[in-house]
């Protein structure tokens, strides 16, 4: 099993999402690919010295557009039995830029020249002409003091998560306390399309653990990810505001809305940055599209998620006294009842008529919570320090971008480095990695 360091010279890598298991056990992880010699390696992260599988594309040849999941594709051979890859990327450039690689190394000419030990062409190792950007977040979860206590003990059992980019991180718990220390640092590579999106958030989430009940969710604190685009380290104390169902909601959900003269069609196509509900840091959301006096009707319920995907269509019949489409959105539950998450009501007046409507819709907390529940939903600017009955907490964040050369930039260079002279070189590292952007090592 080759390590990441041992494929050098890749046709295509970065990260993608893999659906792996089967039944309860399913599940979409996050994986460092490689494609190599016309097999597709996937890995842990891009340090990893031994590989989670690989997809042999000698037998994986068929590629084509996974429809349940966004900027996702399908990897299968011609035996209607054997097992199909589901994988998705972080935008449609990068699906199509995987999809390009993959068909290019699966083409007769590339396998001949795999086989015969030559280098594959050059046009088929995209990422060898150009730069990578690497886009991280750094998340340090620092401190906590006045949490309410949750325990009969007159203490707590806290910890934390935080959600970016559709990723968890979790603090451990520190047992029987309201004042926690923490410590703990995080890097959260994203796209760089999420760190300039001005809806984008991170989510940080406080727990009290429980061993025999389930985890009791203390508050949340949610600060916009395009405050941090100055690259400097922010370091702040954070007060604490209740996630309650009625009180707290979050993201907006994404609709294509059709009126006619004889019905009212709703597309619910997906959400993005929805509310954190459960112990996890994540939802299981669905929607419900109601219109006129007909039952409201609901989206599939999609499982460990706060941007989902439904794509599902609702077609009502046209009323004239009814002027509004109403959405709700709930996080499904096992046991108990499903959480409020967030609603919108439309205005069929504000659309156009015998077009697609293609519209974002934010939602909202429900129409009949209290001013003061209302107030206590807003989240504050990073400048204000409201005294809150849940607590503080001490947050540092920073945004990096750095830029990864292609590894033939560095190909001369490790030769020359390897070679009888390079114990002799005076270059410091900043003068050897400019030379290599340069291209000055051939």
């Amino acid at each position: 099993m080759p390590s990441v360091q041992e494929l050098s010279s890749p046709q295509y890598d970065g990260y993608l999402t893999k659906h792996g298991g089967s039944g309860i056990k399913s599940s979409w992880r996050r994986r460092w690919f490689v494609l190599h010699n016309n097999v597709l390696y996937y890995f842990a992260s891009p340090t990893a010295v031994k590989e989670k599988g690989n997809i042999p594309l000698s037998v994986y040849k068929r590629i084509e557009d996974f429809k349940q999941k966004k900027f996702a594709f399908q990897l299968s051979c011609d035996d209607p039995k054997s097992r199909a890859y589901n994988i998705y990327a972080d935008s449609e450039d990068e699906k199509n830029k995987w999809i390009d690689a993959i068909k290019e190394s699966i083409s007769p000419a590339v396998q001949q020249n795999a086989l015969v030990g030559r280098p594959a062409s050059k046009s088929v190792s995209k990422r060898d002409i150009q730069q990578k950007k690497i886009c991280t977040l750094f998340i340090n979860i620092s401190e906590a003091r006045k949490l309410p206590a949750t325990d009969v003990n007159g203490k707590s059992d806290p910890y934390m998560i935080a959600d970016a980019a559709n990723c968890q991180v979790k603090t451990r718990t520190i047992y029987k306390t309201t004042d926690p220390f923490w410590g703990e640092d995080f890097h959260v590579e994203i796209a760089d399309t999420y760190a300039t999106d001005p809806a984008a958030t991170i989510k940080f989430t406080v727990w009290d653990e429980d061993k025999f009940t389930k985890d009791q969710l203390i508050g949340h604190v949610c600060l916009p990810v395009r405050s941090l685009a100055d690259g400097k380290l922010h370091e702040q104390w954070y007060p604490i505001f209740p996630d309650s169902y009625k009180v707290y909601v979050s993201g907006d959900i994404h609709l294509h809305i059709t009126k006619t003269s004889q019905h009212v069609t709703v597309r619910v196509l997906e959400g993005r940055h929805l509310a954190s509900k459960d112990a996890n840091g994540l939802s299981d959301p669905y929607v419900r599209v109601q219109y006129g006096s007909e039952k409201y009707r609901k989206t599939h319920v999609i499982r460990k998620t706060l941007n989902p995907f439904f794509n599902e269509e609702f077609i009502f019949n046209r009323e004239k006294d009814y002027e509004t489409v109403h959405i709700a959105c709930y996080d499904w539950d096992r046991v108990g009842s499903n959480e409020f998450m967030g609603e919108a009501h439309i205005s069929l007046d504000d659309l156009e008529a015998d077009v697609i409507n293609d519209m974002w819709y934010v939602l909202m907390p429900m129409a009949d919570t209290s001013r003061r529940e209302r107030a206590m939903s807003e989240i504050p600017a990073p400048n204000q320090h409201a005294e809150s009955p849940l607590g503080e907490v001490r947050i540092k964040l920073k945004y990096t971008e750095d830029i990864a050369l292609p590894p033939t930039s560095y190909s001369s260079l490790m030769k020359l480095l390897t070679g009888p002279h390079g114990g002799k070189l005076s270059l410091n590292l900043e003068e050897i990695l400019g030379a290599a952007e340069r291209g000055q090592f051939s």
